[in-house]
């Protein structure tokens, strides 16, 4: 039987089977890892924060999000 294979949010550290076919994290929008970017190895636990193959730390990315949050109004100054 094949391994389940998971996606990893490198900011908040959810994660989704592969499967699912998710590209951004719905929480703070940080591309999701396929896989340990130092060493290529697959992410076959949820609760990953190191790769098991080099102990890459993932959360060492600190991914800028991909979409930017619209700002409220701002406080204008009195003139």
């Amino acid at each position: 039987m094949k391994p389940t294979h998971f996606l990893l949010c490198p900011t908040c550290s959810r994660s989704v089977p592969a499967h699912t076919q998710e590209n951004f994290c719905p929480n703070d929008g940080a591309k999701l890892l396929e896989a340990c970017p130092s060493c290529a190895q697959p992410i076959l636990t949820p609760f990953a924060r190191f790769c098991a193959g080099c102990g890459f730390e993932f959360a060492s990315l600190n991914p800028t999000p991909h979409h930017t949050h619209p700002q409220g109004p701002t406080a204008q100054e009195p003139s």
